[in-house]
């Protein structure tokens, strides 16, 4: 037994001084594991895209006008902040993310209908009417699944875009000044999304994500003129909604 012994301490104190060798010949020390990405925080960015448009109006009571299709860019910026639940990996803990982000942009979306009839080969008459989104802002609750250095996520909020609309109707015999109306309103509307958002760096992440946007149907004040003299003024209820698909950069400052 005591031969036992003497030889355990005997193999104990070999390990001691070839560790001891092995530091003094300057292997590099075990390294720690790389920190998990933490998602809570907040950031401000800048984003682009495109989409579709769809705009419905009602002249009447009774009359419903056919939608009206169309598209364009978008670009501008967001800022917002997240919280990453604690809890038990197993069941989502710590994978959890809730946080609130507003977004604006400037839109060069816009759609139009227009018809034209030829009575004669010198008397043609035409008609134009459309819609164009200027600017949009939004604020919305965001709830997302992080995988690491990924995140996945839905938003559902509130959203107001401002639109410019017109009428304009052209003929032989009143070119150029014929029939014109216009009107303009900021529409309240409601947005859902989906996304998805990586970090490809400490504090910067990347996301792409897809909205939908309907607005609310609202009476818009239009001023009419005929050949360039006002005419009178009326209302229109004016509605819509977009469907679009932005990418966007993020800066993680706090």
């Amino acid at each position: 037994m005591r031969k036992f012994l003497l030889l355990g301490v005997s193999a104990t104190a070999m390990a001691v001084a070839s560790g001891a060798n092995a530091a003094d010949m300057g292997l590099p020390p075990l390294k720690a594991p790389p920190p998990v990405f933490s998602w809570t925080g907040c950031y401000i960015g800048a984003q682009v895209g495109g989409g579709l448009m769809t705009d419905t109006y009602t002249s009447s009571s009774t009359a419903v006008n056919p939608p009206e299709y169309g598209g364009g860019w978008l670009a501008g910026g967001q800022v917002g902040c997240n919280y990453q639940l604690p809890g038990d990996p197993q069941f989502f803990g710590g994978a959890v993310v809730v946080g609130l982000e507003a977004d604006g942009f400037w839109s060069g979306m816009q759609n139009k209908y227009q018809y034209g009839y030829n009575y004669s080969p010198t008397d043609t008459e035409g008609y134009t009417d459309k819609t164009k989104n200027n600017w949009d802002f939004d604020i919305a609750a965001r709830f997302g699944l992080a995988f690491g250095q990924a995140l996945f996520y839905s938003k559902v909020g509130a959203a107001w875009g401002n639109f410019t609309f017109s009428e304009n109707y052209s003929g032989t015999y009143c070119s150029p000044n014929c029939y014109s109306a216009s009107g303009s309103a900021t529409l309240p509307g409601v947005l859902l999304g989906l996304g998805l958002e990586y970090a490809f760096l400490p504090n910067w992440t990347a996301k792409l994500e897809y909205n939908y946007i309907g607005y609310l149907q609202t009476n818009v004040n239009f001023n009419s003129y005929y050949g360039g003299v006002f005419y009178e003024s009326y209302n229109r209820s004016e509605g819509a909604y977009k469907e679009i698909v932005k990418f966007g950069v993020n800066y993680k400052f706090w």
